[in-house]
């Protein structure tokens, strides 16, 4: 059961977080929409002055991160109530980590985990949401507010030359969202307060 769990938690994080398409072919298996147009251009945005790099493809191998010793930093987290699309929706756990390990790059990690009570027993869903070049004055929360932006904007489905949305203006999308302190100014610049 903690298998099916586990899947459940990478689907989630793939369509939800990463914006991963997914296609569910006639022998009733669900395969990744490769779009090589995307994969080639890569999708990205220019934010606070630099650009963010956001696809579901990433060429980030993190597998070895998350075992050694030095782990990276909670930057923030966040409870994703639409984590699952379906009837009913899942609400989940979203920690998002920024990590300064990579040559040139700071790189956003997004852990995801369904609500247990409805998805049951399962290990968290890891993988890259978005990149950005190394600047010189950048800190990890320079960045890190860079990077969140990409993320909100993406699973907001803005446009790239939009930074609003209007789609949470008639409703107390705070306590539902329960961003931690230090992430809420960016889902504020996003979704209104």
């Amino acid at each position: 059961m903690k298998n099916t769990g586990t899947a459940m938690n990478y689907v989630a994080l793939r369509q939800a977080i990463q914006g991963k398409m997914m296609i569910v072919n006639l022998g009733g298996n669900i395969i990744p929409h490769e779009d090589e147009e995307i994969v080639e251009n890569l999708n990205s945005r220019e934010i606070l002055g630099h650009e963010v790099y956001h696809i579901s493809t990433a060429k980030f191998n993190i597998d070895h991160l998350f075992k050694s010793a030095r782990f990276p930093k909670v930057f923030g987290t966040f409870y994703h109530p639409y984590l699952m699309m379906g009837m009913p929706e899942m609400g989940g756990h979203v920690t998002v980590y920024v990590d300064n390990r990579f040559e040139g790059w700071y790189v956003l990690i997004a852990a995801v985990k369904l609500d247990t009570w409805q998805n049951g027993p399962s290990d968290r869903a890891l993988d890259v949401v978005c990149w950005t070049p190394k600047q010189p004055k950048d800190t990890i929360a320079i960045a890190g507010q860079r990077l969140m932006r990409s993320l909100i904007y993406n699973m907001d489905n803005l446009d790239e030359n939009e930074t609003t949305t209007t789609t949470f203006s008639h409703e107390d999308w705070q306590s539902d969202w329960n961003p931690s302190s230090n992430i809420l100014d960016a889902f504020i610049e996003v979704r209104g307060a």
